[in-house]
């Protein structure tokens, strides 16, 4: 699975009104007080009074494995609010640098309340129920250690024999967007699935997978600080038919969306097992912030940081 952003961003951001946008990703930034956890139940007469990131806020549950995702209240000093549910049987808290990290208990709807003084506000939290059998199957797709295999065909590039040097590349006048708009890409496929690729090609802090000699992706965060607010629909659309929900943000200095499509459409994960399994997978990975970084012909970039 490939997509990316730099900074802040997120190859799978929610939108603006449910998620945490680039410039509200404020996790690893804030060094003031802590939020205050109550952890007890609290209610909320105002449920738009203070805006919550992400709002509905979706996690799993299997009795098993960890279920986290990362929410805070947007444009507030986060040491001046305190966070709660409406049944705290379901959920645990603990501040989390400008919010709170939440962690599933059990599956089922709860309601997620942040107060301030006289104000509030509430978003719903969506556990699944997933299992064990379930989680297992998401991570032999997720860590199935199969390389990026490209296929000259299906992704419309031909290679020279003995490999591809990219040497003096010069990239500053492809017209990406172009290519995106030419018939010719219309006909591609994703190249990488024969054999299907695991997605520690691109994602995750070890991601390592190599095309042309060189690393494809750095460091691509799809975790639950990215996803929280996108539902089970929404995060299957993701990784099976390679596409982000409309409001949806997706940041394209990285990589052009429609190449991104293309090559993170993965027609393998095609039954209602594997599905759920890989969903399941997601939402247990540990938050982490985005610094992802497209690495192919942009070492230096991506070592810098840009």
């Amino acid at each position: 699975m490939g997509s990316g952003s730099a900074g802040g961003g997120s190859p799978f951001a929610p939108p603006d009104d449910a998620g945490i946008a680039p410039e509200l990703d404020a996790f690893a930034t804030y060094d003031g007080p802590p939020p205050n956890v109550d952890g007890g139940m609290l209610a909320c007469s105002t449920p738009n009074g203070l805006p919550i990131k992400f709002n509905p806020i979706y996690s799993g549950f299997d009795g098993t494995h960890i279920y986290q995702v990362p929410v805070f209240v947007e444009g507030v000093s986060p040491g001046s609010v305190t966070w709660g549910a409406s049944d705290p049987s379901m959920v645990s808290f603990q501040p989390y640098v400008s919010g709170i990290m939440i962690t599933t208990k059990k599956a089922g709807d709860v309601t997620i309340i942040a107060r301030m003084g006289s104000q509030c506000g509430s978003a719903p939290l969506h556990i699944a129920q997933y299992t064990v059998a379930e989680w297992n199957l998401g991570n032999m797709r997720y860590n199935n250690g199969n390389g990026l295999t490209y296929d000259q065909e299906a992704g419309g590039v031909a290679v020279p024999d003995g490999g591809f040097d990219a040497s003096g590349f010069d990239a500053s006048g492809y017209d990406a967007q172009a290519a995106c708009n030419s018939p010719m890409f219309a006909n591609l496929s994703n190249p990488f699935e024969n054999p299907p690729a695991a997605c520690t090609n691109c994602h995750g802090a070890m991601s390592n997978g190599m095309l042309f000699g060189m690393t494809l992706f750095s460091d691509v965060q799809h975790t639950p600080e990215q996803t929280g607010g996108f539902s089970e629909d929404d995060l299957t659309n993701a990784f099976v038919n390679g596409t982000i929900p409309d409001g949806g943000y997706f940041n394209d200095t990285i990589i052009q969306y429609c190449f991104w499509h293309k090559f993170h459409t993965w027609r393998d994960i095609n039954t209602t097992e594997g599905q759920t399994g890989m969903r399941a997978y997601l939402r247990s990975l540990t938050p982490q912030e985005q610094v992802g970084c497209f690495e192919l012909f942009n070492a230096q970039k991506c070592a810098d940081g840009g």
